[in-house]
């Protein structure tokens, strides 16, 4: 009889500070007799060796130990799957991303967008992108609400009836959040 494998969680994507902390990258699946984690650094996809960075190459946790380094961010990871007997071995999980931060992003750009606003008109502001950011924080006038894209480089609110105040943006990642 034939044991198909089945993955009910896949492997998650992880955002690390290097050289502080790991990451562990898991699936869980049945009807599984062997399991082989692989790596794409953008020449395409290897199997894991234990070794180096690596341990549990061939188990359902692949770790990566806090000795990884920026060179290691952006590489995909998945496990490949295989059951004795299962003629369609090995079945493939979904990729898993890699990023790896060694501190806190800058500090964003200038904030683009109405300077002056009328009361209860909907307003949009942004900046440039910033490197290392894995989201962005913004805070509004009191009174004013964010309706859109709240943690995207551009951000969209409805402004109050009265007041007025400042649009602020810090950017974070695993290591930190900028200043504003």
């Amino acid at each position: 009889m034939q044991r198909i494998p089945v993955i009910t969680s896949q492997p998650v994507s992880s955002n690390i500070c290097a050289p502080s902390t790991g990451a562990t990258f898991s699936v869980i699946a049945t009807g599984v007799t062997s399991y082989q984690w692989q790596v794409n650094d953008g020449s395409g996809w290897v199997n894991v060796s234990n070794g180096g960075v690596y341990s549990g190459a061939t188990t359902a946790n692949l770790v990566i130990s806090n000795a990884v380094t920026t060179a290691y961010d952006g590489y995909l990871y998945r496990v490949q799957l295989s059951s004795t007997g299962y003629r369609c071995s090995p079945v493939n999980s979904d990729a898993a991303t890699l990023r790896v931060f060694t501190g806190a992003p800058a500090t964003p750009g200038a904030i683009t967008g109405n300077v002056t606003v009328c009361p209860s008109i909907i307003a949009v502001y942004s900046i440039t992108p910033v490197a290392q950011a894995i989201s962005y924080n913004w805070t509004v006038p009191a009174g004013w609400s964010i309706i859109s894209a709240a943690s995207s480089s551009t951000v969209t609110v409805l402004t109050a009836a009265s007041g007025s105040g400042n649009v602020r943006v810090t950017a974070p990642n695993t290591c930190g959040t900028s200043p504003a």
